[in-house]
């Protein structure tokens, strides 16, 4: 009887860490795609959302270039005329991407914390909740 056991609960055992093993095939996490595809291109602000009010026109002309050592550099067709640090955080399973030190007066409303809602190829969408959930900032940026 105990033999007969066996027999059933080996092969069950095997099944099931089987079964259980990592998918080796996982993508990469999100914090890691936002912050390859901000460094991959030169990207301009599509649409910027902030305590009611509508922001993308400060941003006309201007590329942003999200650099590998978390400096942003703002720029027209001829010059550098700003810096800010970055950073991209992971919590839960939320993506988080923290601009500061916004050194240029005009460009500090896209400054702050903003959780990625959604990205592709060549648009990356964040929002951020303000006022206790009630009202919803959105910063688009798109190649």
């Amino acid at each position: 009887m105990k033999n007969n056991r066996l027999h059933i609960i080996i092969p069950a055992l095997l099944l099931l860490s089987i079964s259980c093993k990592k998918n080796d095939n996982t993508p990469p996490a999100y914090d890691i795609l936002l912050r390859q595809n901000l460094q991959k291109a030169t990207w301009g602000v599509k649409y910027l959302w902030e305590n009611n009010a509508e922001y993308t026109s400060v941003f006309e002309g201007r590329q942003i270039r999200f650099s590998s050592d978390s400096i942003i550099y703002f720029q027209d067709s001829i010059s550098i005329d700003s810096l800010a640090t970055y950073s991209i955080d992971k919590y839960k399973e939320m993506t988080y991407l923290r601009i500061d030190s916004v050194f240029q007066t005009k460009y500090r409303k896209m400054a702050g914390e903003w959780t990625l809602l959604n990205m592709n190829s060549v648009e990356i969408r964040l929002y951020r909740n303000v006022l206790a959930g009630l009202a919803t900032d959105m910063f688009i940026i798109s190649k």
